[in-house]
């Protein structure tokens, strides 16, 4: 019985390790791929007057004002203090 050399185990596992890569990417390859969407998407189109947008706001106008949810429920308020 012969003994099996560093080098012979070596190229046994390159050779099972490539033979294993050639099926998991032939299997990949060959495979449906996902042609839906994940989830539906909900888009929502806001009428904005472009002219009202480019006055922008000042950052004293802001201080303070609350901040509301799509629902109308009060949800916070704007706090403009920061640190550089």
């Amino acid at each position: 019985m012969q003994k099996n050399s560093a080098s012979d185990k070596y190229r046994n596992f390159r050779l099972a390790l490539a033979t294993g890569g050639s099926m998991l990417l032939t299997i990949a390859i060959f495979l449906p791929s996902g042609t839906q969407p994940a989830f539906s998407q909900n888009v929502v189109v806001i009428d904005v007057d472009v002219k009202e947008v480019a006055k922008g706001y000042r950052a004293s106008e802001l201080a303070g004002a609350d901040v509301q949810n799509g629902a109308g429920e009060e949800i916070g308020s704007i706090d403009v203090s920061f640190s550089i």
